[in-house]
């Protein structure tokens, strides 16, 4: 037992371990989210650069693609 200024407490020496190290595992989960916060925003930063170059690239060949067609339509043009 553990003797407070009151007297006696109700709380075992067990307990108070007990108490200890779940608030050291709560202590470690809160670390580990906080970890993954901030993985998780790392992630969603590469994640918006990588759409972005996906839709510059498709862009750009879109854009190759129609010169192209225009092209192919002004030498046609000319042939007749």
């Amino acid at each position: 037992m553990i003797v407070d200024e009151s007297g006696v407490s109700a709380v075992t020496k067990d307990e108070i371990i007990e108490l200890r190290d779940s608030l050291s595992k709560t202590a470690s989960h809160i670390n580990a989210a906080r970890i993954a916060e901030v993985v998780q925003k790392n992630v969603n930063e590469d994640l918006v650069k990588l759409k972005i170059k996906v839709y510059t690239a498709f862009s750009a060949m879109g854009i190759m693609a129609a010169i192209i067609v225009w092209l192919v339509d002004v030498a046609m043009g000319l042939m007749n």
